[in-house]
């Protein structure tokens, strides 16, 4: 996973409290899946928590 800014990254938390909920966002997701899929979650994701 390439860490950006605004994904893992936050002024309001930790750098690996960032990390962790990615990690448990992605373990989270079952198979089978593109590889744009995982991409997009995450990015729907992040944008749900800001």
């Amino acid at each position: 996973m390439l860490f950006t800014d605004g994904l893992v990254e936050r002024r309001d938390r930790p750098f690996f409290t960032g990390v962790e909920m990615a990690a448990t966002h992605l373990a989270a997701l079952t198979a089978p899946l593109s590889p744009n899929e995982p991409i997009d979650s995450l990015w729907t994701r992040a944008s749900a928590t800001r």
